[in-house]
Formats: structure tokens, sequence, C-alpha cells
């Protein structure tokens, strides 16, 4: 579940689905669980695409956004470009989608085929493990080549997983974004000095 704040509105009727001043997204990377009172999804992309089955996971890939935002029209679907980890210190996040395009690519390509050819505009993208604002511009003139572009239909997101990100935080939004996602478990992860990815700490 992600939660974002937004300005609270009043139900006109008492019929009306009563609102507050958080939205809770449906986390659908790993799950089919279809729930109707939620306001937006979100899809870590690095959780359906594998490396090893490049086009068996493209497939899922696809039809895991596309079904996602048909399922919900009224909603946003919020689409993380793959943060593939090899470990704390190795390459991740945006800097290895800059540089690997074997992954970058195919996930451009499934943002494209499902909002340009499939017209499904409530997809948005969420760009991944950010060490500085040029690792955001340079990306987002990679996305930028693709067609996936900032504007009204398009929102650009991004993650916040170091203390970083949050020092910096203005300047992000100079950059350019329209949202964030606060990843706790890498926050927590570099404040106190240890791996999230190993159960024993």
């Amino acid at each position: 579940v992600i939660a974002s704040v937004t300005k609270q509105s009043i139900p006109e009727k008492e019929n009306d689905k009563s609102q507050s001043a958080v939205k809770v997204f449906l986390d659908l990377s790993s799950s089919n669980s279809y729930e109707q009172n939620i306001d937006g999804v979100y899809i870590a992309s690095e959780k359906l695409f594998d490396l090893n089955k490049p086009s068996q996971s493209f497939e899922n890939l696809v039809l895991k956004i596309v079904d996602s935002a048909v399922t919900f029209p009224g909603n946003q679907v919020l689409v993380k470009l793959a943060d593939m980890s090899e470990g704390m210190g190795k390459v991740r996040g945006t800097l290895r989608l800059l540089h690997q395009k074997n992954l970058f690519e195919p996930i451009a390509e499934a943002l494209d085929f499902a909002r340009h050819k499939k017209g499904l505009t409530n997809i948005h993208v969420v760009i991944p493990f950010v060490r500085g604002v040029n690792e955001l511009l340079q990306i987002k003139r990679e996305l930028a080549v693709k067609k996936l572009m900032r504007k009204n239909s398009l929102q650009i997101w991004m993650e916040i997983c170091t203390p970083e990100n949050i020092i910096n935080l203005e300047d992000y939004l100079i950059a350019g974004i329209d949202g964030v996602v606060l990843n706790l478990d890498e926050l927590v992860s570099f404040l106190n000095g240890f791996d999230n990815t190993q159960e024993e700490m």
C-alpha cells in the first residue's frame, strides 16, 4: 500500500464514497487480487520483468500494465521502472537503467505500447533509486526519446530511497517531477547502516 497526501473533499450526498486526505494505492506487482475501494495501482516492474526470460516476462509485464489500467480506468496506475539490485553497493536503479539498454528498452516499450497503442492515459512512470539530480535529468531525456515525456496526461514520479533524495528534494522538484514514492525500507537501511535484503539483520 502506498499513501500520498491530497486535498480533502467532502461528499455531496450521503451515498457517496467517503473520502479522506490519504490516497491508498494497491500494489499489483505480484498479486492479482483486485480491490474496488482504492485510489490507484502501483506496479514494480522488476517483480515482473526477468532478464533471463525477456520475451515471456515482457508479455507478462505488458499484460499486467494494460489489465490494471483497463480494470481501474478512473485511477492512476504508477509503473516503476525496474530497480534490479545485485546487493548493497552494486549498480542498480536509475544508473543501471541508463547503462543497460536490454533492461530499460523493454520496459519503456511496454509503457509506450500501453499508453500510445492502447490509449491508456491513466498510466504514469515512477523513476527508481536516483542518486542525484543529474541521473533524474538523464533518465527523463531517455524517456522523452521514447515519447514518454512529462505532460498533463503523463506524470513522472520519483522513488525516494536515500537521505540525499530528501535533503535535495527541492532540486528534484525544480528538475521536474509530479510526485514521490517513499521507500521506507531503503531509507531506514541507509539511515541505520544495514542491508534490508539480509533477513538476519
